[in-house]
């Protein structure tokens, strides 16, 4: 951004800003919400067995019960590709630029942008999870009830 010593990646194809989304979608959409909404199942319900919970689900809904929460799954999904893919290729642009050898580069620039990926949307994924196992909880109680029992690492469990 002109003026704050920020330099926006200006060689980075905009198809790239879709690409990641894209991907990630395409992920939660086919395997990832079935399991996702498994996993939910069972944090809420921690007396369920793996079998139990599964048979819980199918008989609350079918099989579209494990595709429920696919629309805020998607939002998630697609902002998670775009940070990775920009923070990615902003990394790996900057790495090269510096003569840095194309491998080592793609790793780091993968594992940078996984970072912030992590980074930016774990308190988000936090927040979700705990919407879900504790519902009723307005989201600023829950955001200043995390804050104050842990600060910044609150939002970043384990």
């Amino acid at each position: 951004v002109q003026g704050s010593g920020f330099r926006v990646n200006s060689t980075m194809a905009p198809i790239d800003l879709f690409i990641g989304p894209l991907i990630q979608c395409a992920e939660a959409a086919s395997l990832g919400m079935p399991f996702e909404v498994w996993k939910t199942r069972m944090g809420r319900h921690r007396t369920e067995g793996t079998a139990e919970a599964f048979k819980n689900i199918y008989r609350g809904g079918g099989v579209k019960a494990f595709w429920a929460g696919t629309g805020p799954k998607m939002l998630e999904s697609g902002s998670k590709g775009m940070i990775l893919m920009y923070a990615k290729e902003g990394i790996n642009e900057s790495l090269l630029n510096a003569g840095i050898g194309p491998t080592l580069a793609g790793i780091v620039a993968g594992a940078g942008g996984g970072i912030a990926q992590v980074s930016v949307m774990g308190p988000t994924t936090y927040l979700v999870t705990g919407a879900v196992i504790a519902p009723g909880v307005p989201m600023m109680t829950r955001v200043r009830e995390t804050y104050v029992r842990g600060g910044v690492a609150g939002f970043y469990p384990g």
